[in-house]
């Protein structure tokens, strides 16, 4: 009997197929391993997010007994310092992947939130008993919520219907669609807070055109073009977007027409800080002119531009500037040898009202900063010729603003550059924080002025002191009073004569205990000295965030008051 011949495996071939399967499952672990760690990375920072933006609501809904709208309101009231995103996503500009918020939408005071996220580790179970509509829930697959949730909302065992609703972007192609940005934009009504005007009521789009009509659903493309067709008691509400300097002429505004005393003119964003006035880094020069009289300007962003976010040097009075975000401005290396401010308020101006505006990051580089050079023996470029807001003027109010990060300038100065002299200005429940480093204070107060009240204000690790008055002039009737500093002088005197100086209660070297200040949350801690310390006299009856005074026995000191 013949048998075939059998060959078996060699040791050798057997050392080497092993060694095969060890590189093979060290390759699979190299390859997976990593790629499951970040998985689970993402996740832990999704749910880290959402607890961030739950603690951030839970906090609005302390102060307003409601939630927001949408998330932009927390960054926009001092809540948190930015929306945070997902880390799939970029870091700036939207993304189809990002944090979805739905509040209630049939109610102007919405009573629950719920909150969507997306996980990637299939180590980590889906954990929102809620499907919405609008929601993709085999995306959406974390949620954190509050309060009675309801309609569009069901419980994951129900079935969940999309219907169309209203305040949608006409632009989506279904009102159900996740909008992006996804701020919850087309997941509750639009609501335009403000009464019916009793003049005309003009809109104006990005997506319009000048030669509409002007009305909803037949938009304006500019700003400008409603700004020249107004007339006393009319309205124009701005849809969001960027709006650009579209003539070529440096302003992206010039509002020349008036209202009256009794009938303003008002120009409205209709989501605050939605419409942003953009000077395209640097390229245009002036965002908003101001020229006619009895005009409200409110919550819109002004950035990125050249030599002013707002301008006044024309015959406007009784102006009043609320709620605006204005920052980075002049943000670049300039030898132009005038200021570069969030607003200059020229001679023939007055009666103009800045309220509860944000101010941050406005002034030029300095020595060295991004290349910067300026002319030998002249630093003044960049150390002290920018400002928040530049008052060369009389009649001025200035109530519930934040200012931070003025580094080449003072975030108020009352200095006439021509000589004359000022009159009735009010500084009153404004957060200043953070110093120039190269000049004292946060205000400079200069020659020939009279009847200035400064009160009720926080002063944060300014430069030496608060106040830095340079006289040379007569100087009456300064009232200072229930201010606090961290610097241990509340005013120092750099001039060759001593103004009239009344001042009582003020606290100096004095932590106000703010939420965060690195991060520039300057709402007040429930041990802050500054919680009903404030004097009750021109105080402003509502706070930055629009939360009456007071809420206990006495008014607070700075932007907040504490609730």
């Amino acid at each position: 009997m013949k048998f075939s011949s059998r060959r078996g495996f060699t040791l050798i071939e057997m050392i080497v197929v092993v060694a095969i399967f060890a590189i093979i499952s060290t390759l699979t672990i190299l390859v997976i391993g990593p790629r499951a760690q970040l998985q689970k990375a993402n996740d832990a920072k999704r749910q880290n997010d959402l607890q961030k933006i739950k603690t951030s609501l839970d906090a609005f809904y302390n102060d307003h007994n409601k939630y927001p709208l949408a998330l932009g309101e927390l960054s926009s009231g001092n809540y948190i310092k930015s929306i945070p995103k997902d880390p799939s996503c970029p870091k700036t500009g939207t993304c189809s992947k990002d944090y979805v918020y739905l509040a209630e939408n049939n109610n102007s005071n919405p009573q629950w939130f719920t909150l969507f996220s997306s996980k990637e580790s299939k180590d980590l179970a889906p954990n929102c008993p809620y499907v919405c509509a609008g929601v993709d829930s085999s995306v959406y697959n974390f949620c954190s919520f509050e309060g009675s949730v309801s309609s569009p909302c069901t419980l994951a065992s129900a079935t969940p219907s999309c219907t169309p609703r209203p305040g949608c972007l006409d632009a989506l192609p279904h009102p159900c669609k996740i909008p992006e940005p996804a701020e919850g934009w087309c997941l509750a009504p639009t609501i335009t807070p403000i009464p019916t005007p009793a003049g005309k009521t003009y809109f104006v789009s990005p997506v319009g055109l000048d030669t509409n009509s002007g009305t909803e659903s037949d938009p304006l493309k500019t700003i400008q073009k409603a700004a020249d067709i107004v007339n006393p008691g009319d309205t124009v509400i701005v849809k969001d977007g960027n709006y650009t300097d579209n003539d070529g002429n440096n302003y992206i505004v010039t509002t020349s027409r008036s209202g009256t005393a009794d009938k303003w003119i008002t120009f409205k964003s209709e989501h605050k800080w939605g419409a942003i006035l953009d000077g395209e880094n640097n390229k245009t020069r002036y965002g908003w002119a101001f020229g006619g009289s009895y005009v409200r300007v409110e919550n819109f962003e002004l950035k990125d531009l050249a030599y002013a976010g707002f301008h006044s040097n024309g015959a406007a009075q009784n102006v009043y500037v609320f709620g605006n975000h204005i920052h980075d401005i002049a943000r670049m290396c300039s030898s132009v040898p005038v200021g570069l401010d969030g607003i200059y308020i020229g001679v023939n101006s007055s009666y103009i009202t800045f309220d509860s505006n944000l101010w941050h990051d406005i002034g030029r580089f300095h020595q060295g900063e991004n290349g910067c050079a300026y002319p030998t023996g002249n630093r003044s470029f960049g150390e002290n010729l920018d400002h928040a807001i530049y008052i060369d003027t009389s009649h001025i109010t200035i109530i519930n603003n934040i200012f931070y990060n003025i580094g080449v300038g003072w975030p108020i100065q009352i200095c006439s550059s021509h000589g004359y002299s000022m009159d009735d200005i009010k500084v009153i429940n404004n957060t200043f924080a953070y110093r120039n480093p190269y000049r004292n204070g946060q205000i400079i107060i200069c020659d020939n002025t009279s009847n200035i009240t400064i009160e009720n204000n926080i002063f944060y690790q300014p430069t030496s002191a608060a106040i830095d008055f340079f006289y040379s002039g007569n100087a009456q009737n300064i009232q200072i009073k229930n201010n606090i500093t961290t610097a241990e002088k509340l005013y120092l005197l750099e001039g060759t004569s001593t103004p009239v100086i009344t001042e009582s209660a003020n606290l100096i070297s004095t932590d106000p205990i703010f939420i965060d200040p690195v991060n520039y949350l300057f709402r007040l801690q429930s041990n802050s000295p500054a919680i009903d310390a404030g004097r009750s006299e021109n105080v402003p009856l509502l706070d930055y965030n629009g939360i009456k005074r007071p809420q206990k026995s006495g008014f607070d000191i700075g932007a907040f008051e504490f609730k």
